[in-house]
């Protein structure tokens, strides 16, 4: 430490803990981030337009923030489905443990629709990002996951690569990431 007119200069300085310690609005506290280089496939509903489906999960992470911040979820994957003679849609949704994040007042469902017009095998870049105030007190750790479901019970959904083809070179197949960040 040392000090001059100037004020006070510290070099290269070791601090033992952070928790007394205030960060300005907007900064980035912790970051976590998890992928899924296996891709996910199924066809979780047994009927169509269901109120309440069933959900795979495609990637999960967990983080411990502390009371009074907000996490920003971002969400990169590829989502495709299959079909044949009729429309097969893709549900997906980002979810903290129950609750969806980035909800629609304009929406009934709490869920995007992502659609692959009959007869057609669609991919879909699904990116989003939602802003969470997740109400935790830094004891308790919070999960957010991405999750896929079939609208139509005759199809399978993909995250992480396309129905045909994935394994060619013309096929389209990437890993499927969730990136979660506790700000101030």
């Amino acid at each position: 430490l040392q000090t001059d007119d100037a004020g006070i200069t510290i070099t290269a300085p070791t601090i033992a803990s952070m928790a007394n310690c205030t960060f300005p609005a907007g900064h980035v506290l912790q970051t976590v981030t998890a992928e899924d280089i296996d891709g996910t496939a199924g066809k979780p509903n047994s009927g169509s337009n269901s109120t309440n489906p069933t959900w795979l999960d495609v990637v999960t992470v967990s983080i411990t923030p502390s009371s009074g911040t907000k996490c920003i979820c971002f969400v990169d994957a590829l989502l495709g489905s299959e079909t044949t003679t009729s429309n097969g849609y893709i549900w997906a949704r980002i979810i903290r443990d129950t609750t969806t994040i980035g909800l629609s007042s304009l929406s009934s469902y709490d869920w995007p629709s992502l659609d692959s017009p009959a007869g057609t095998h669609n991919v879909h870049q699904y990116s989003r990002i939602g802003y969470d105030t997740h109400g935790a007190n830094g004891s308790t750790a919070i999960t957010y996951k991405l999750q896929i479901s079939n609208q139509n019970l005759n199809f399978n959904v993909y995250a992480g690569r396309s129905h045909a083809d994935h394994t060619t070179s013309y096929g389209s197949a990437q890993s499927s990431r969730i990136v979660v960040m506790e700000v101030q």
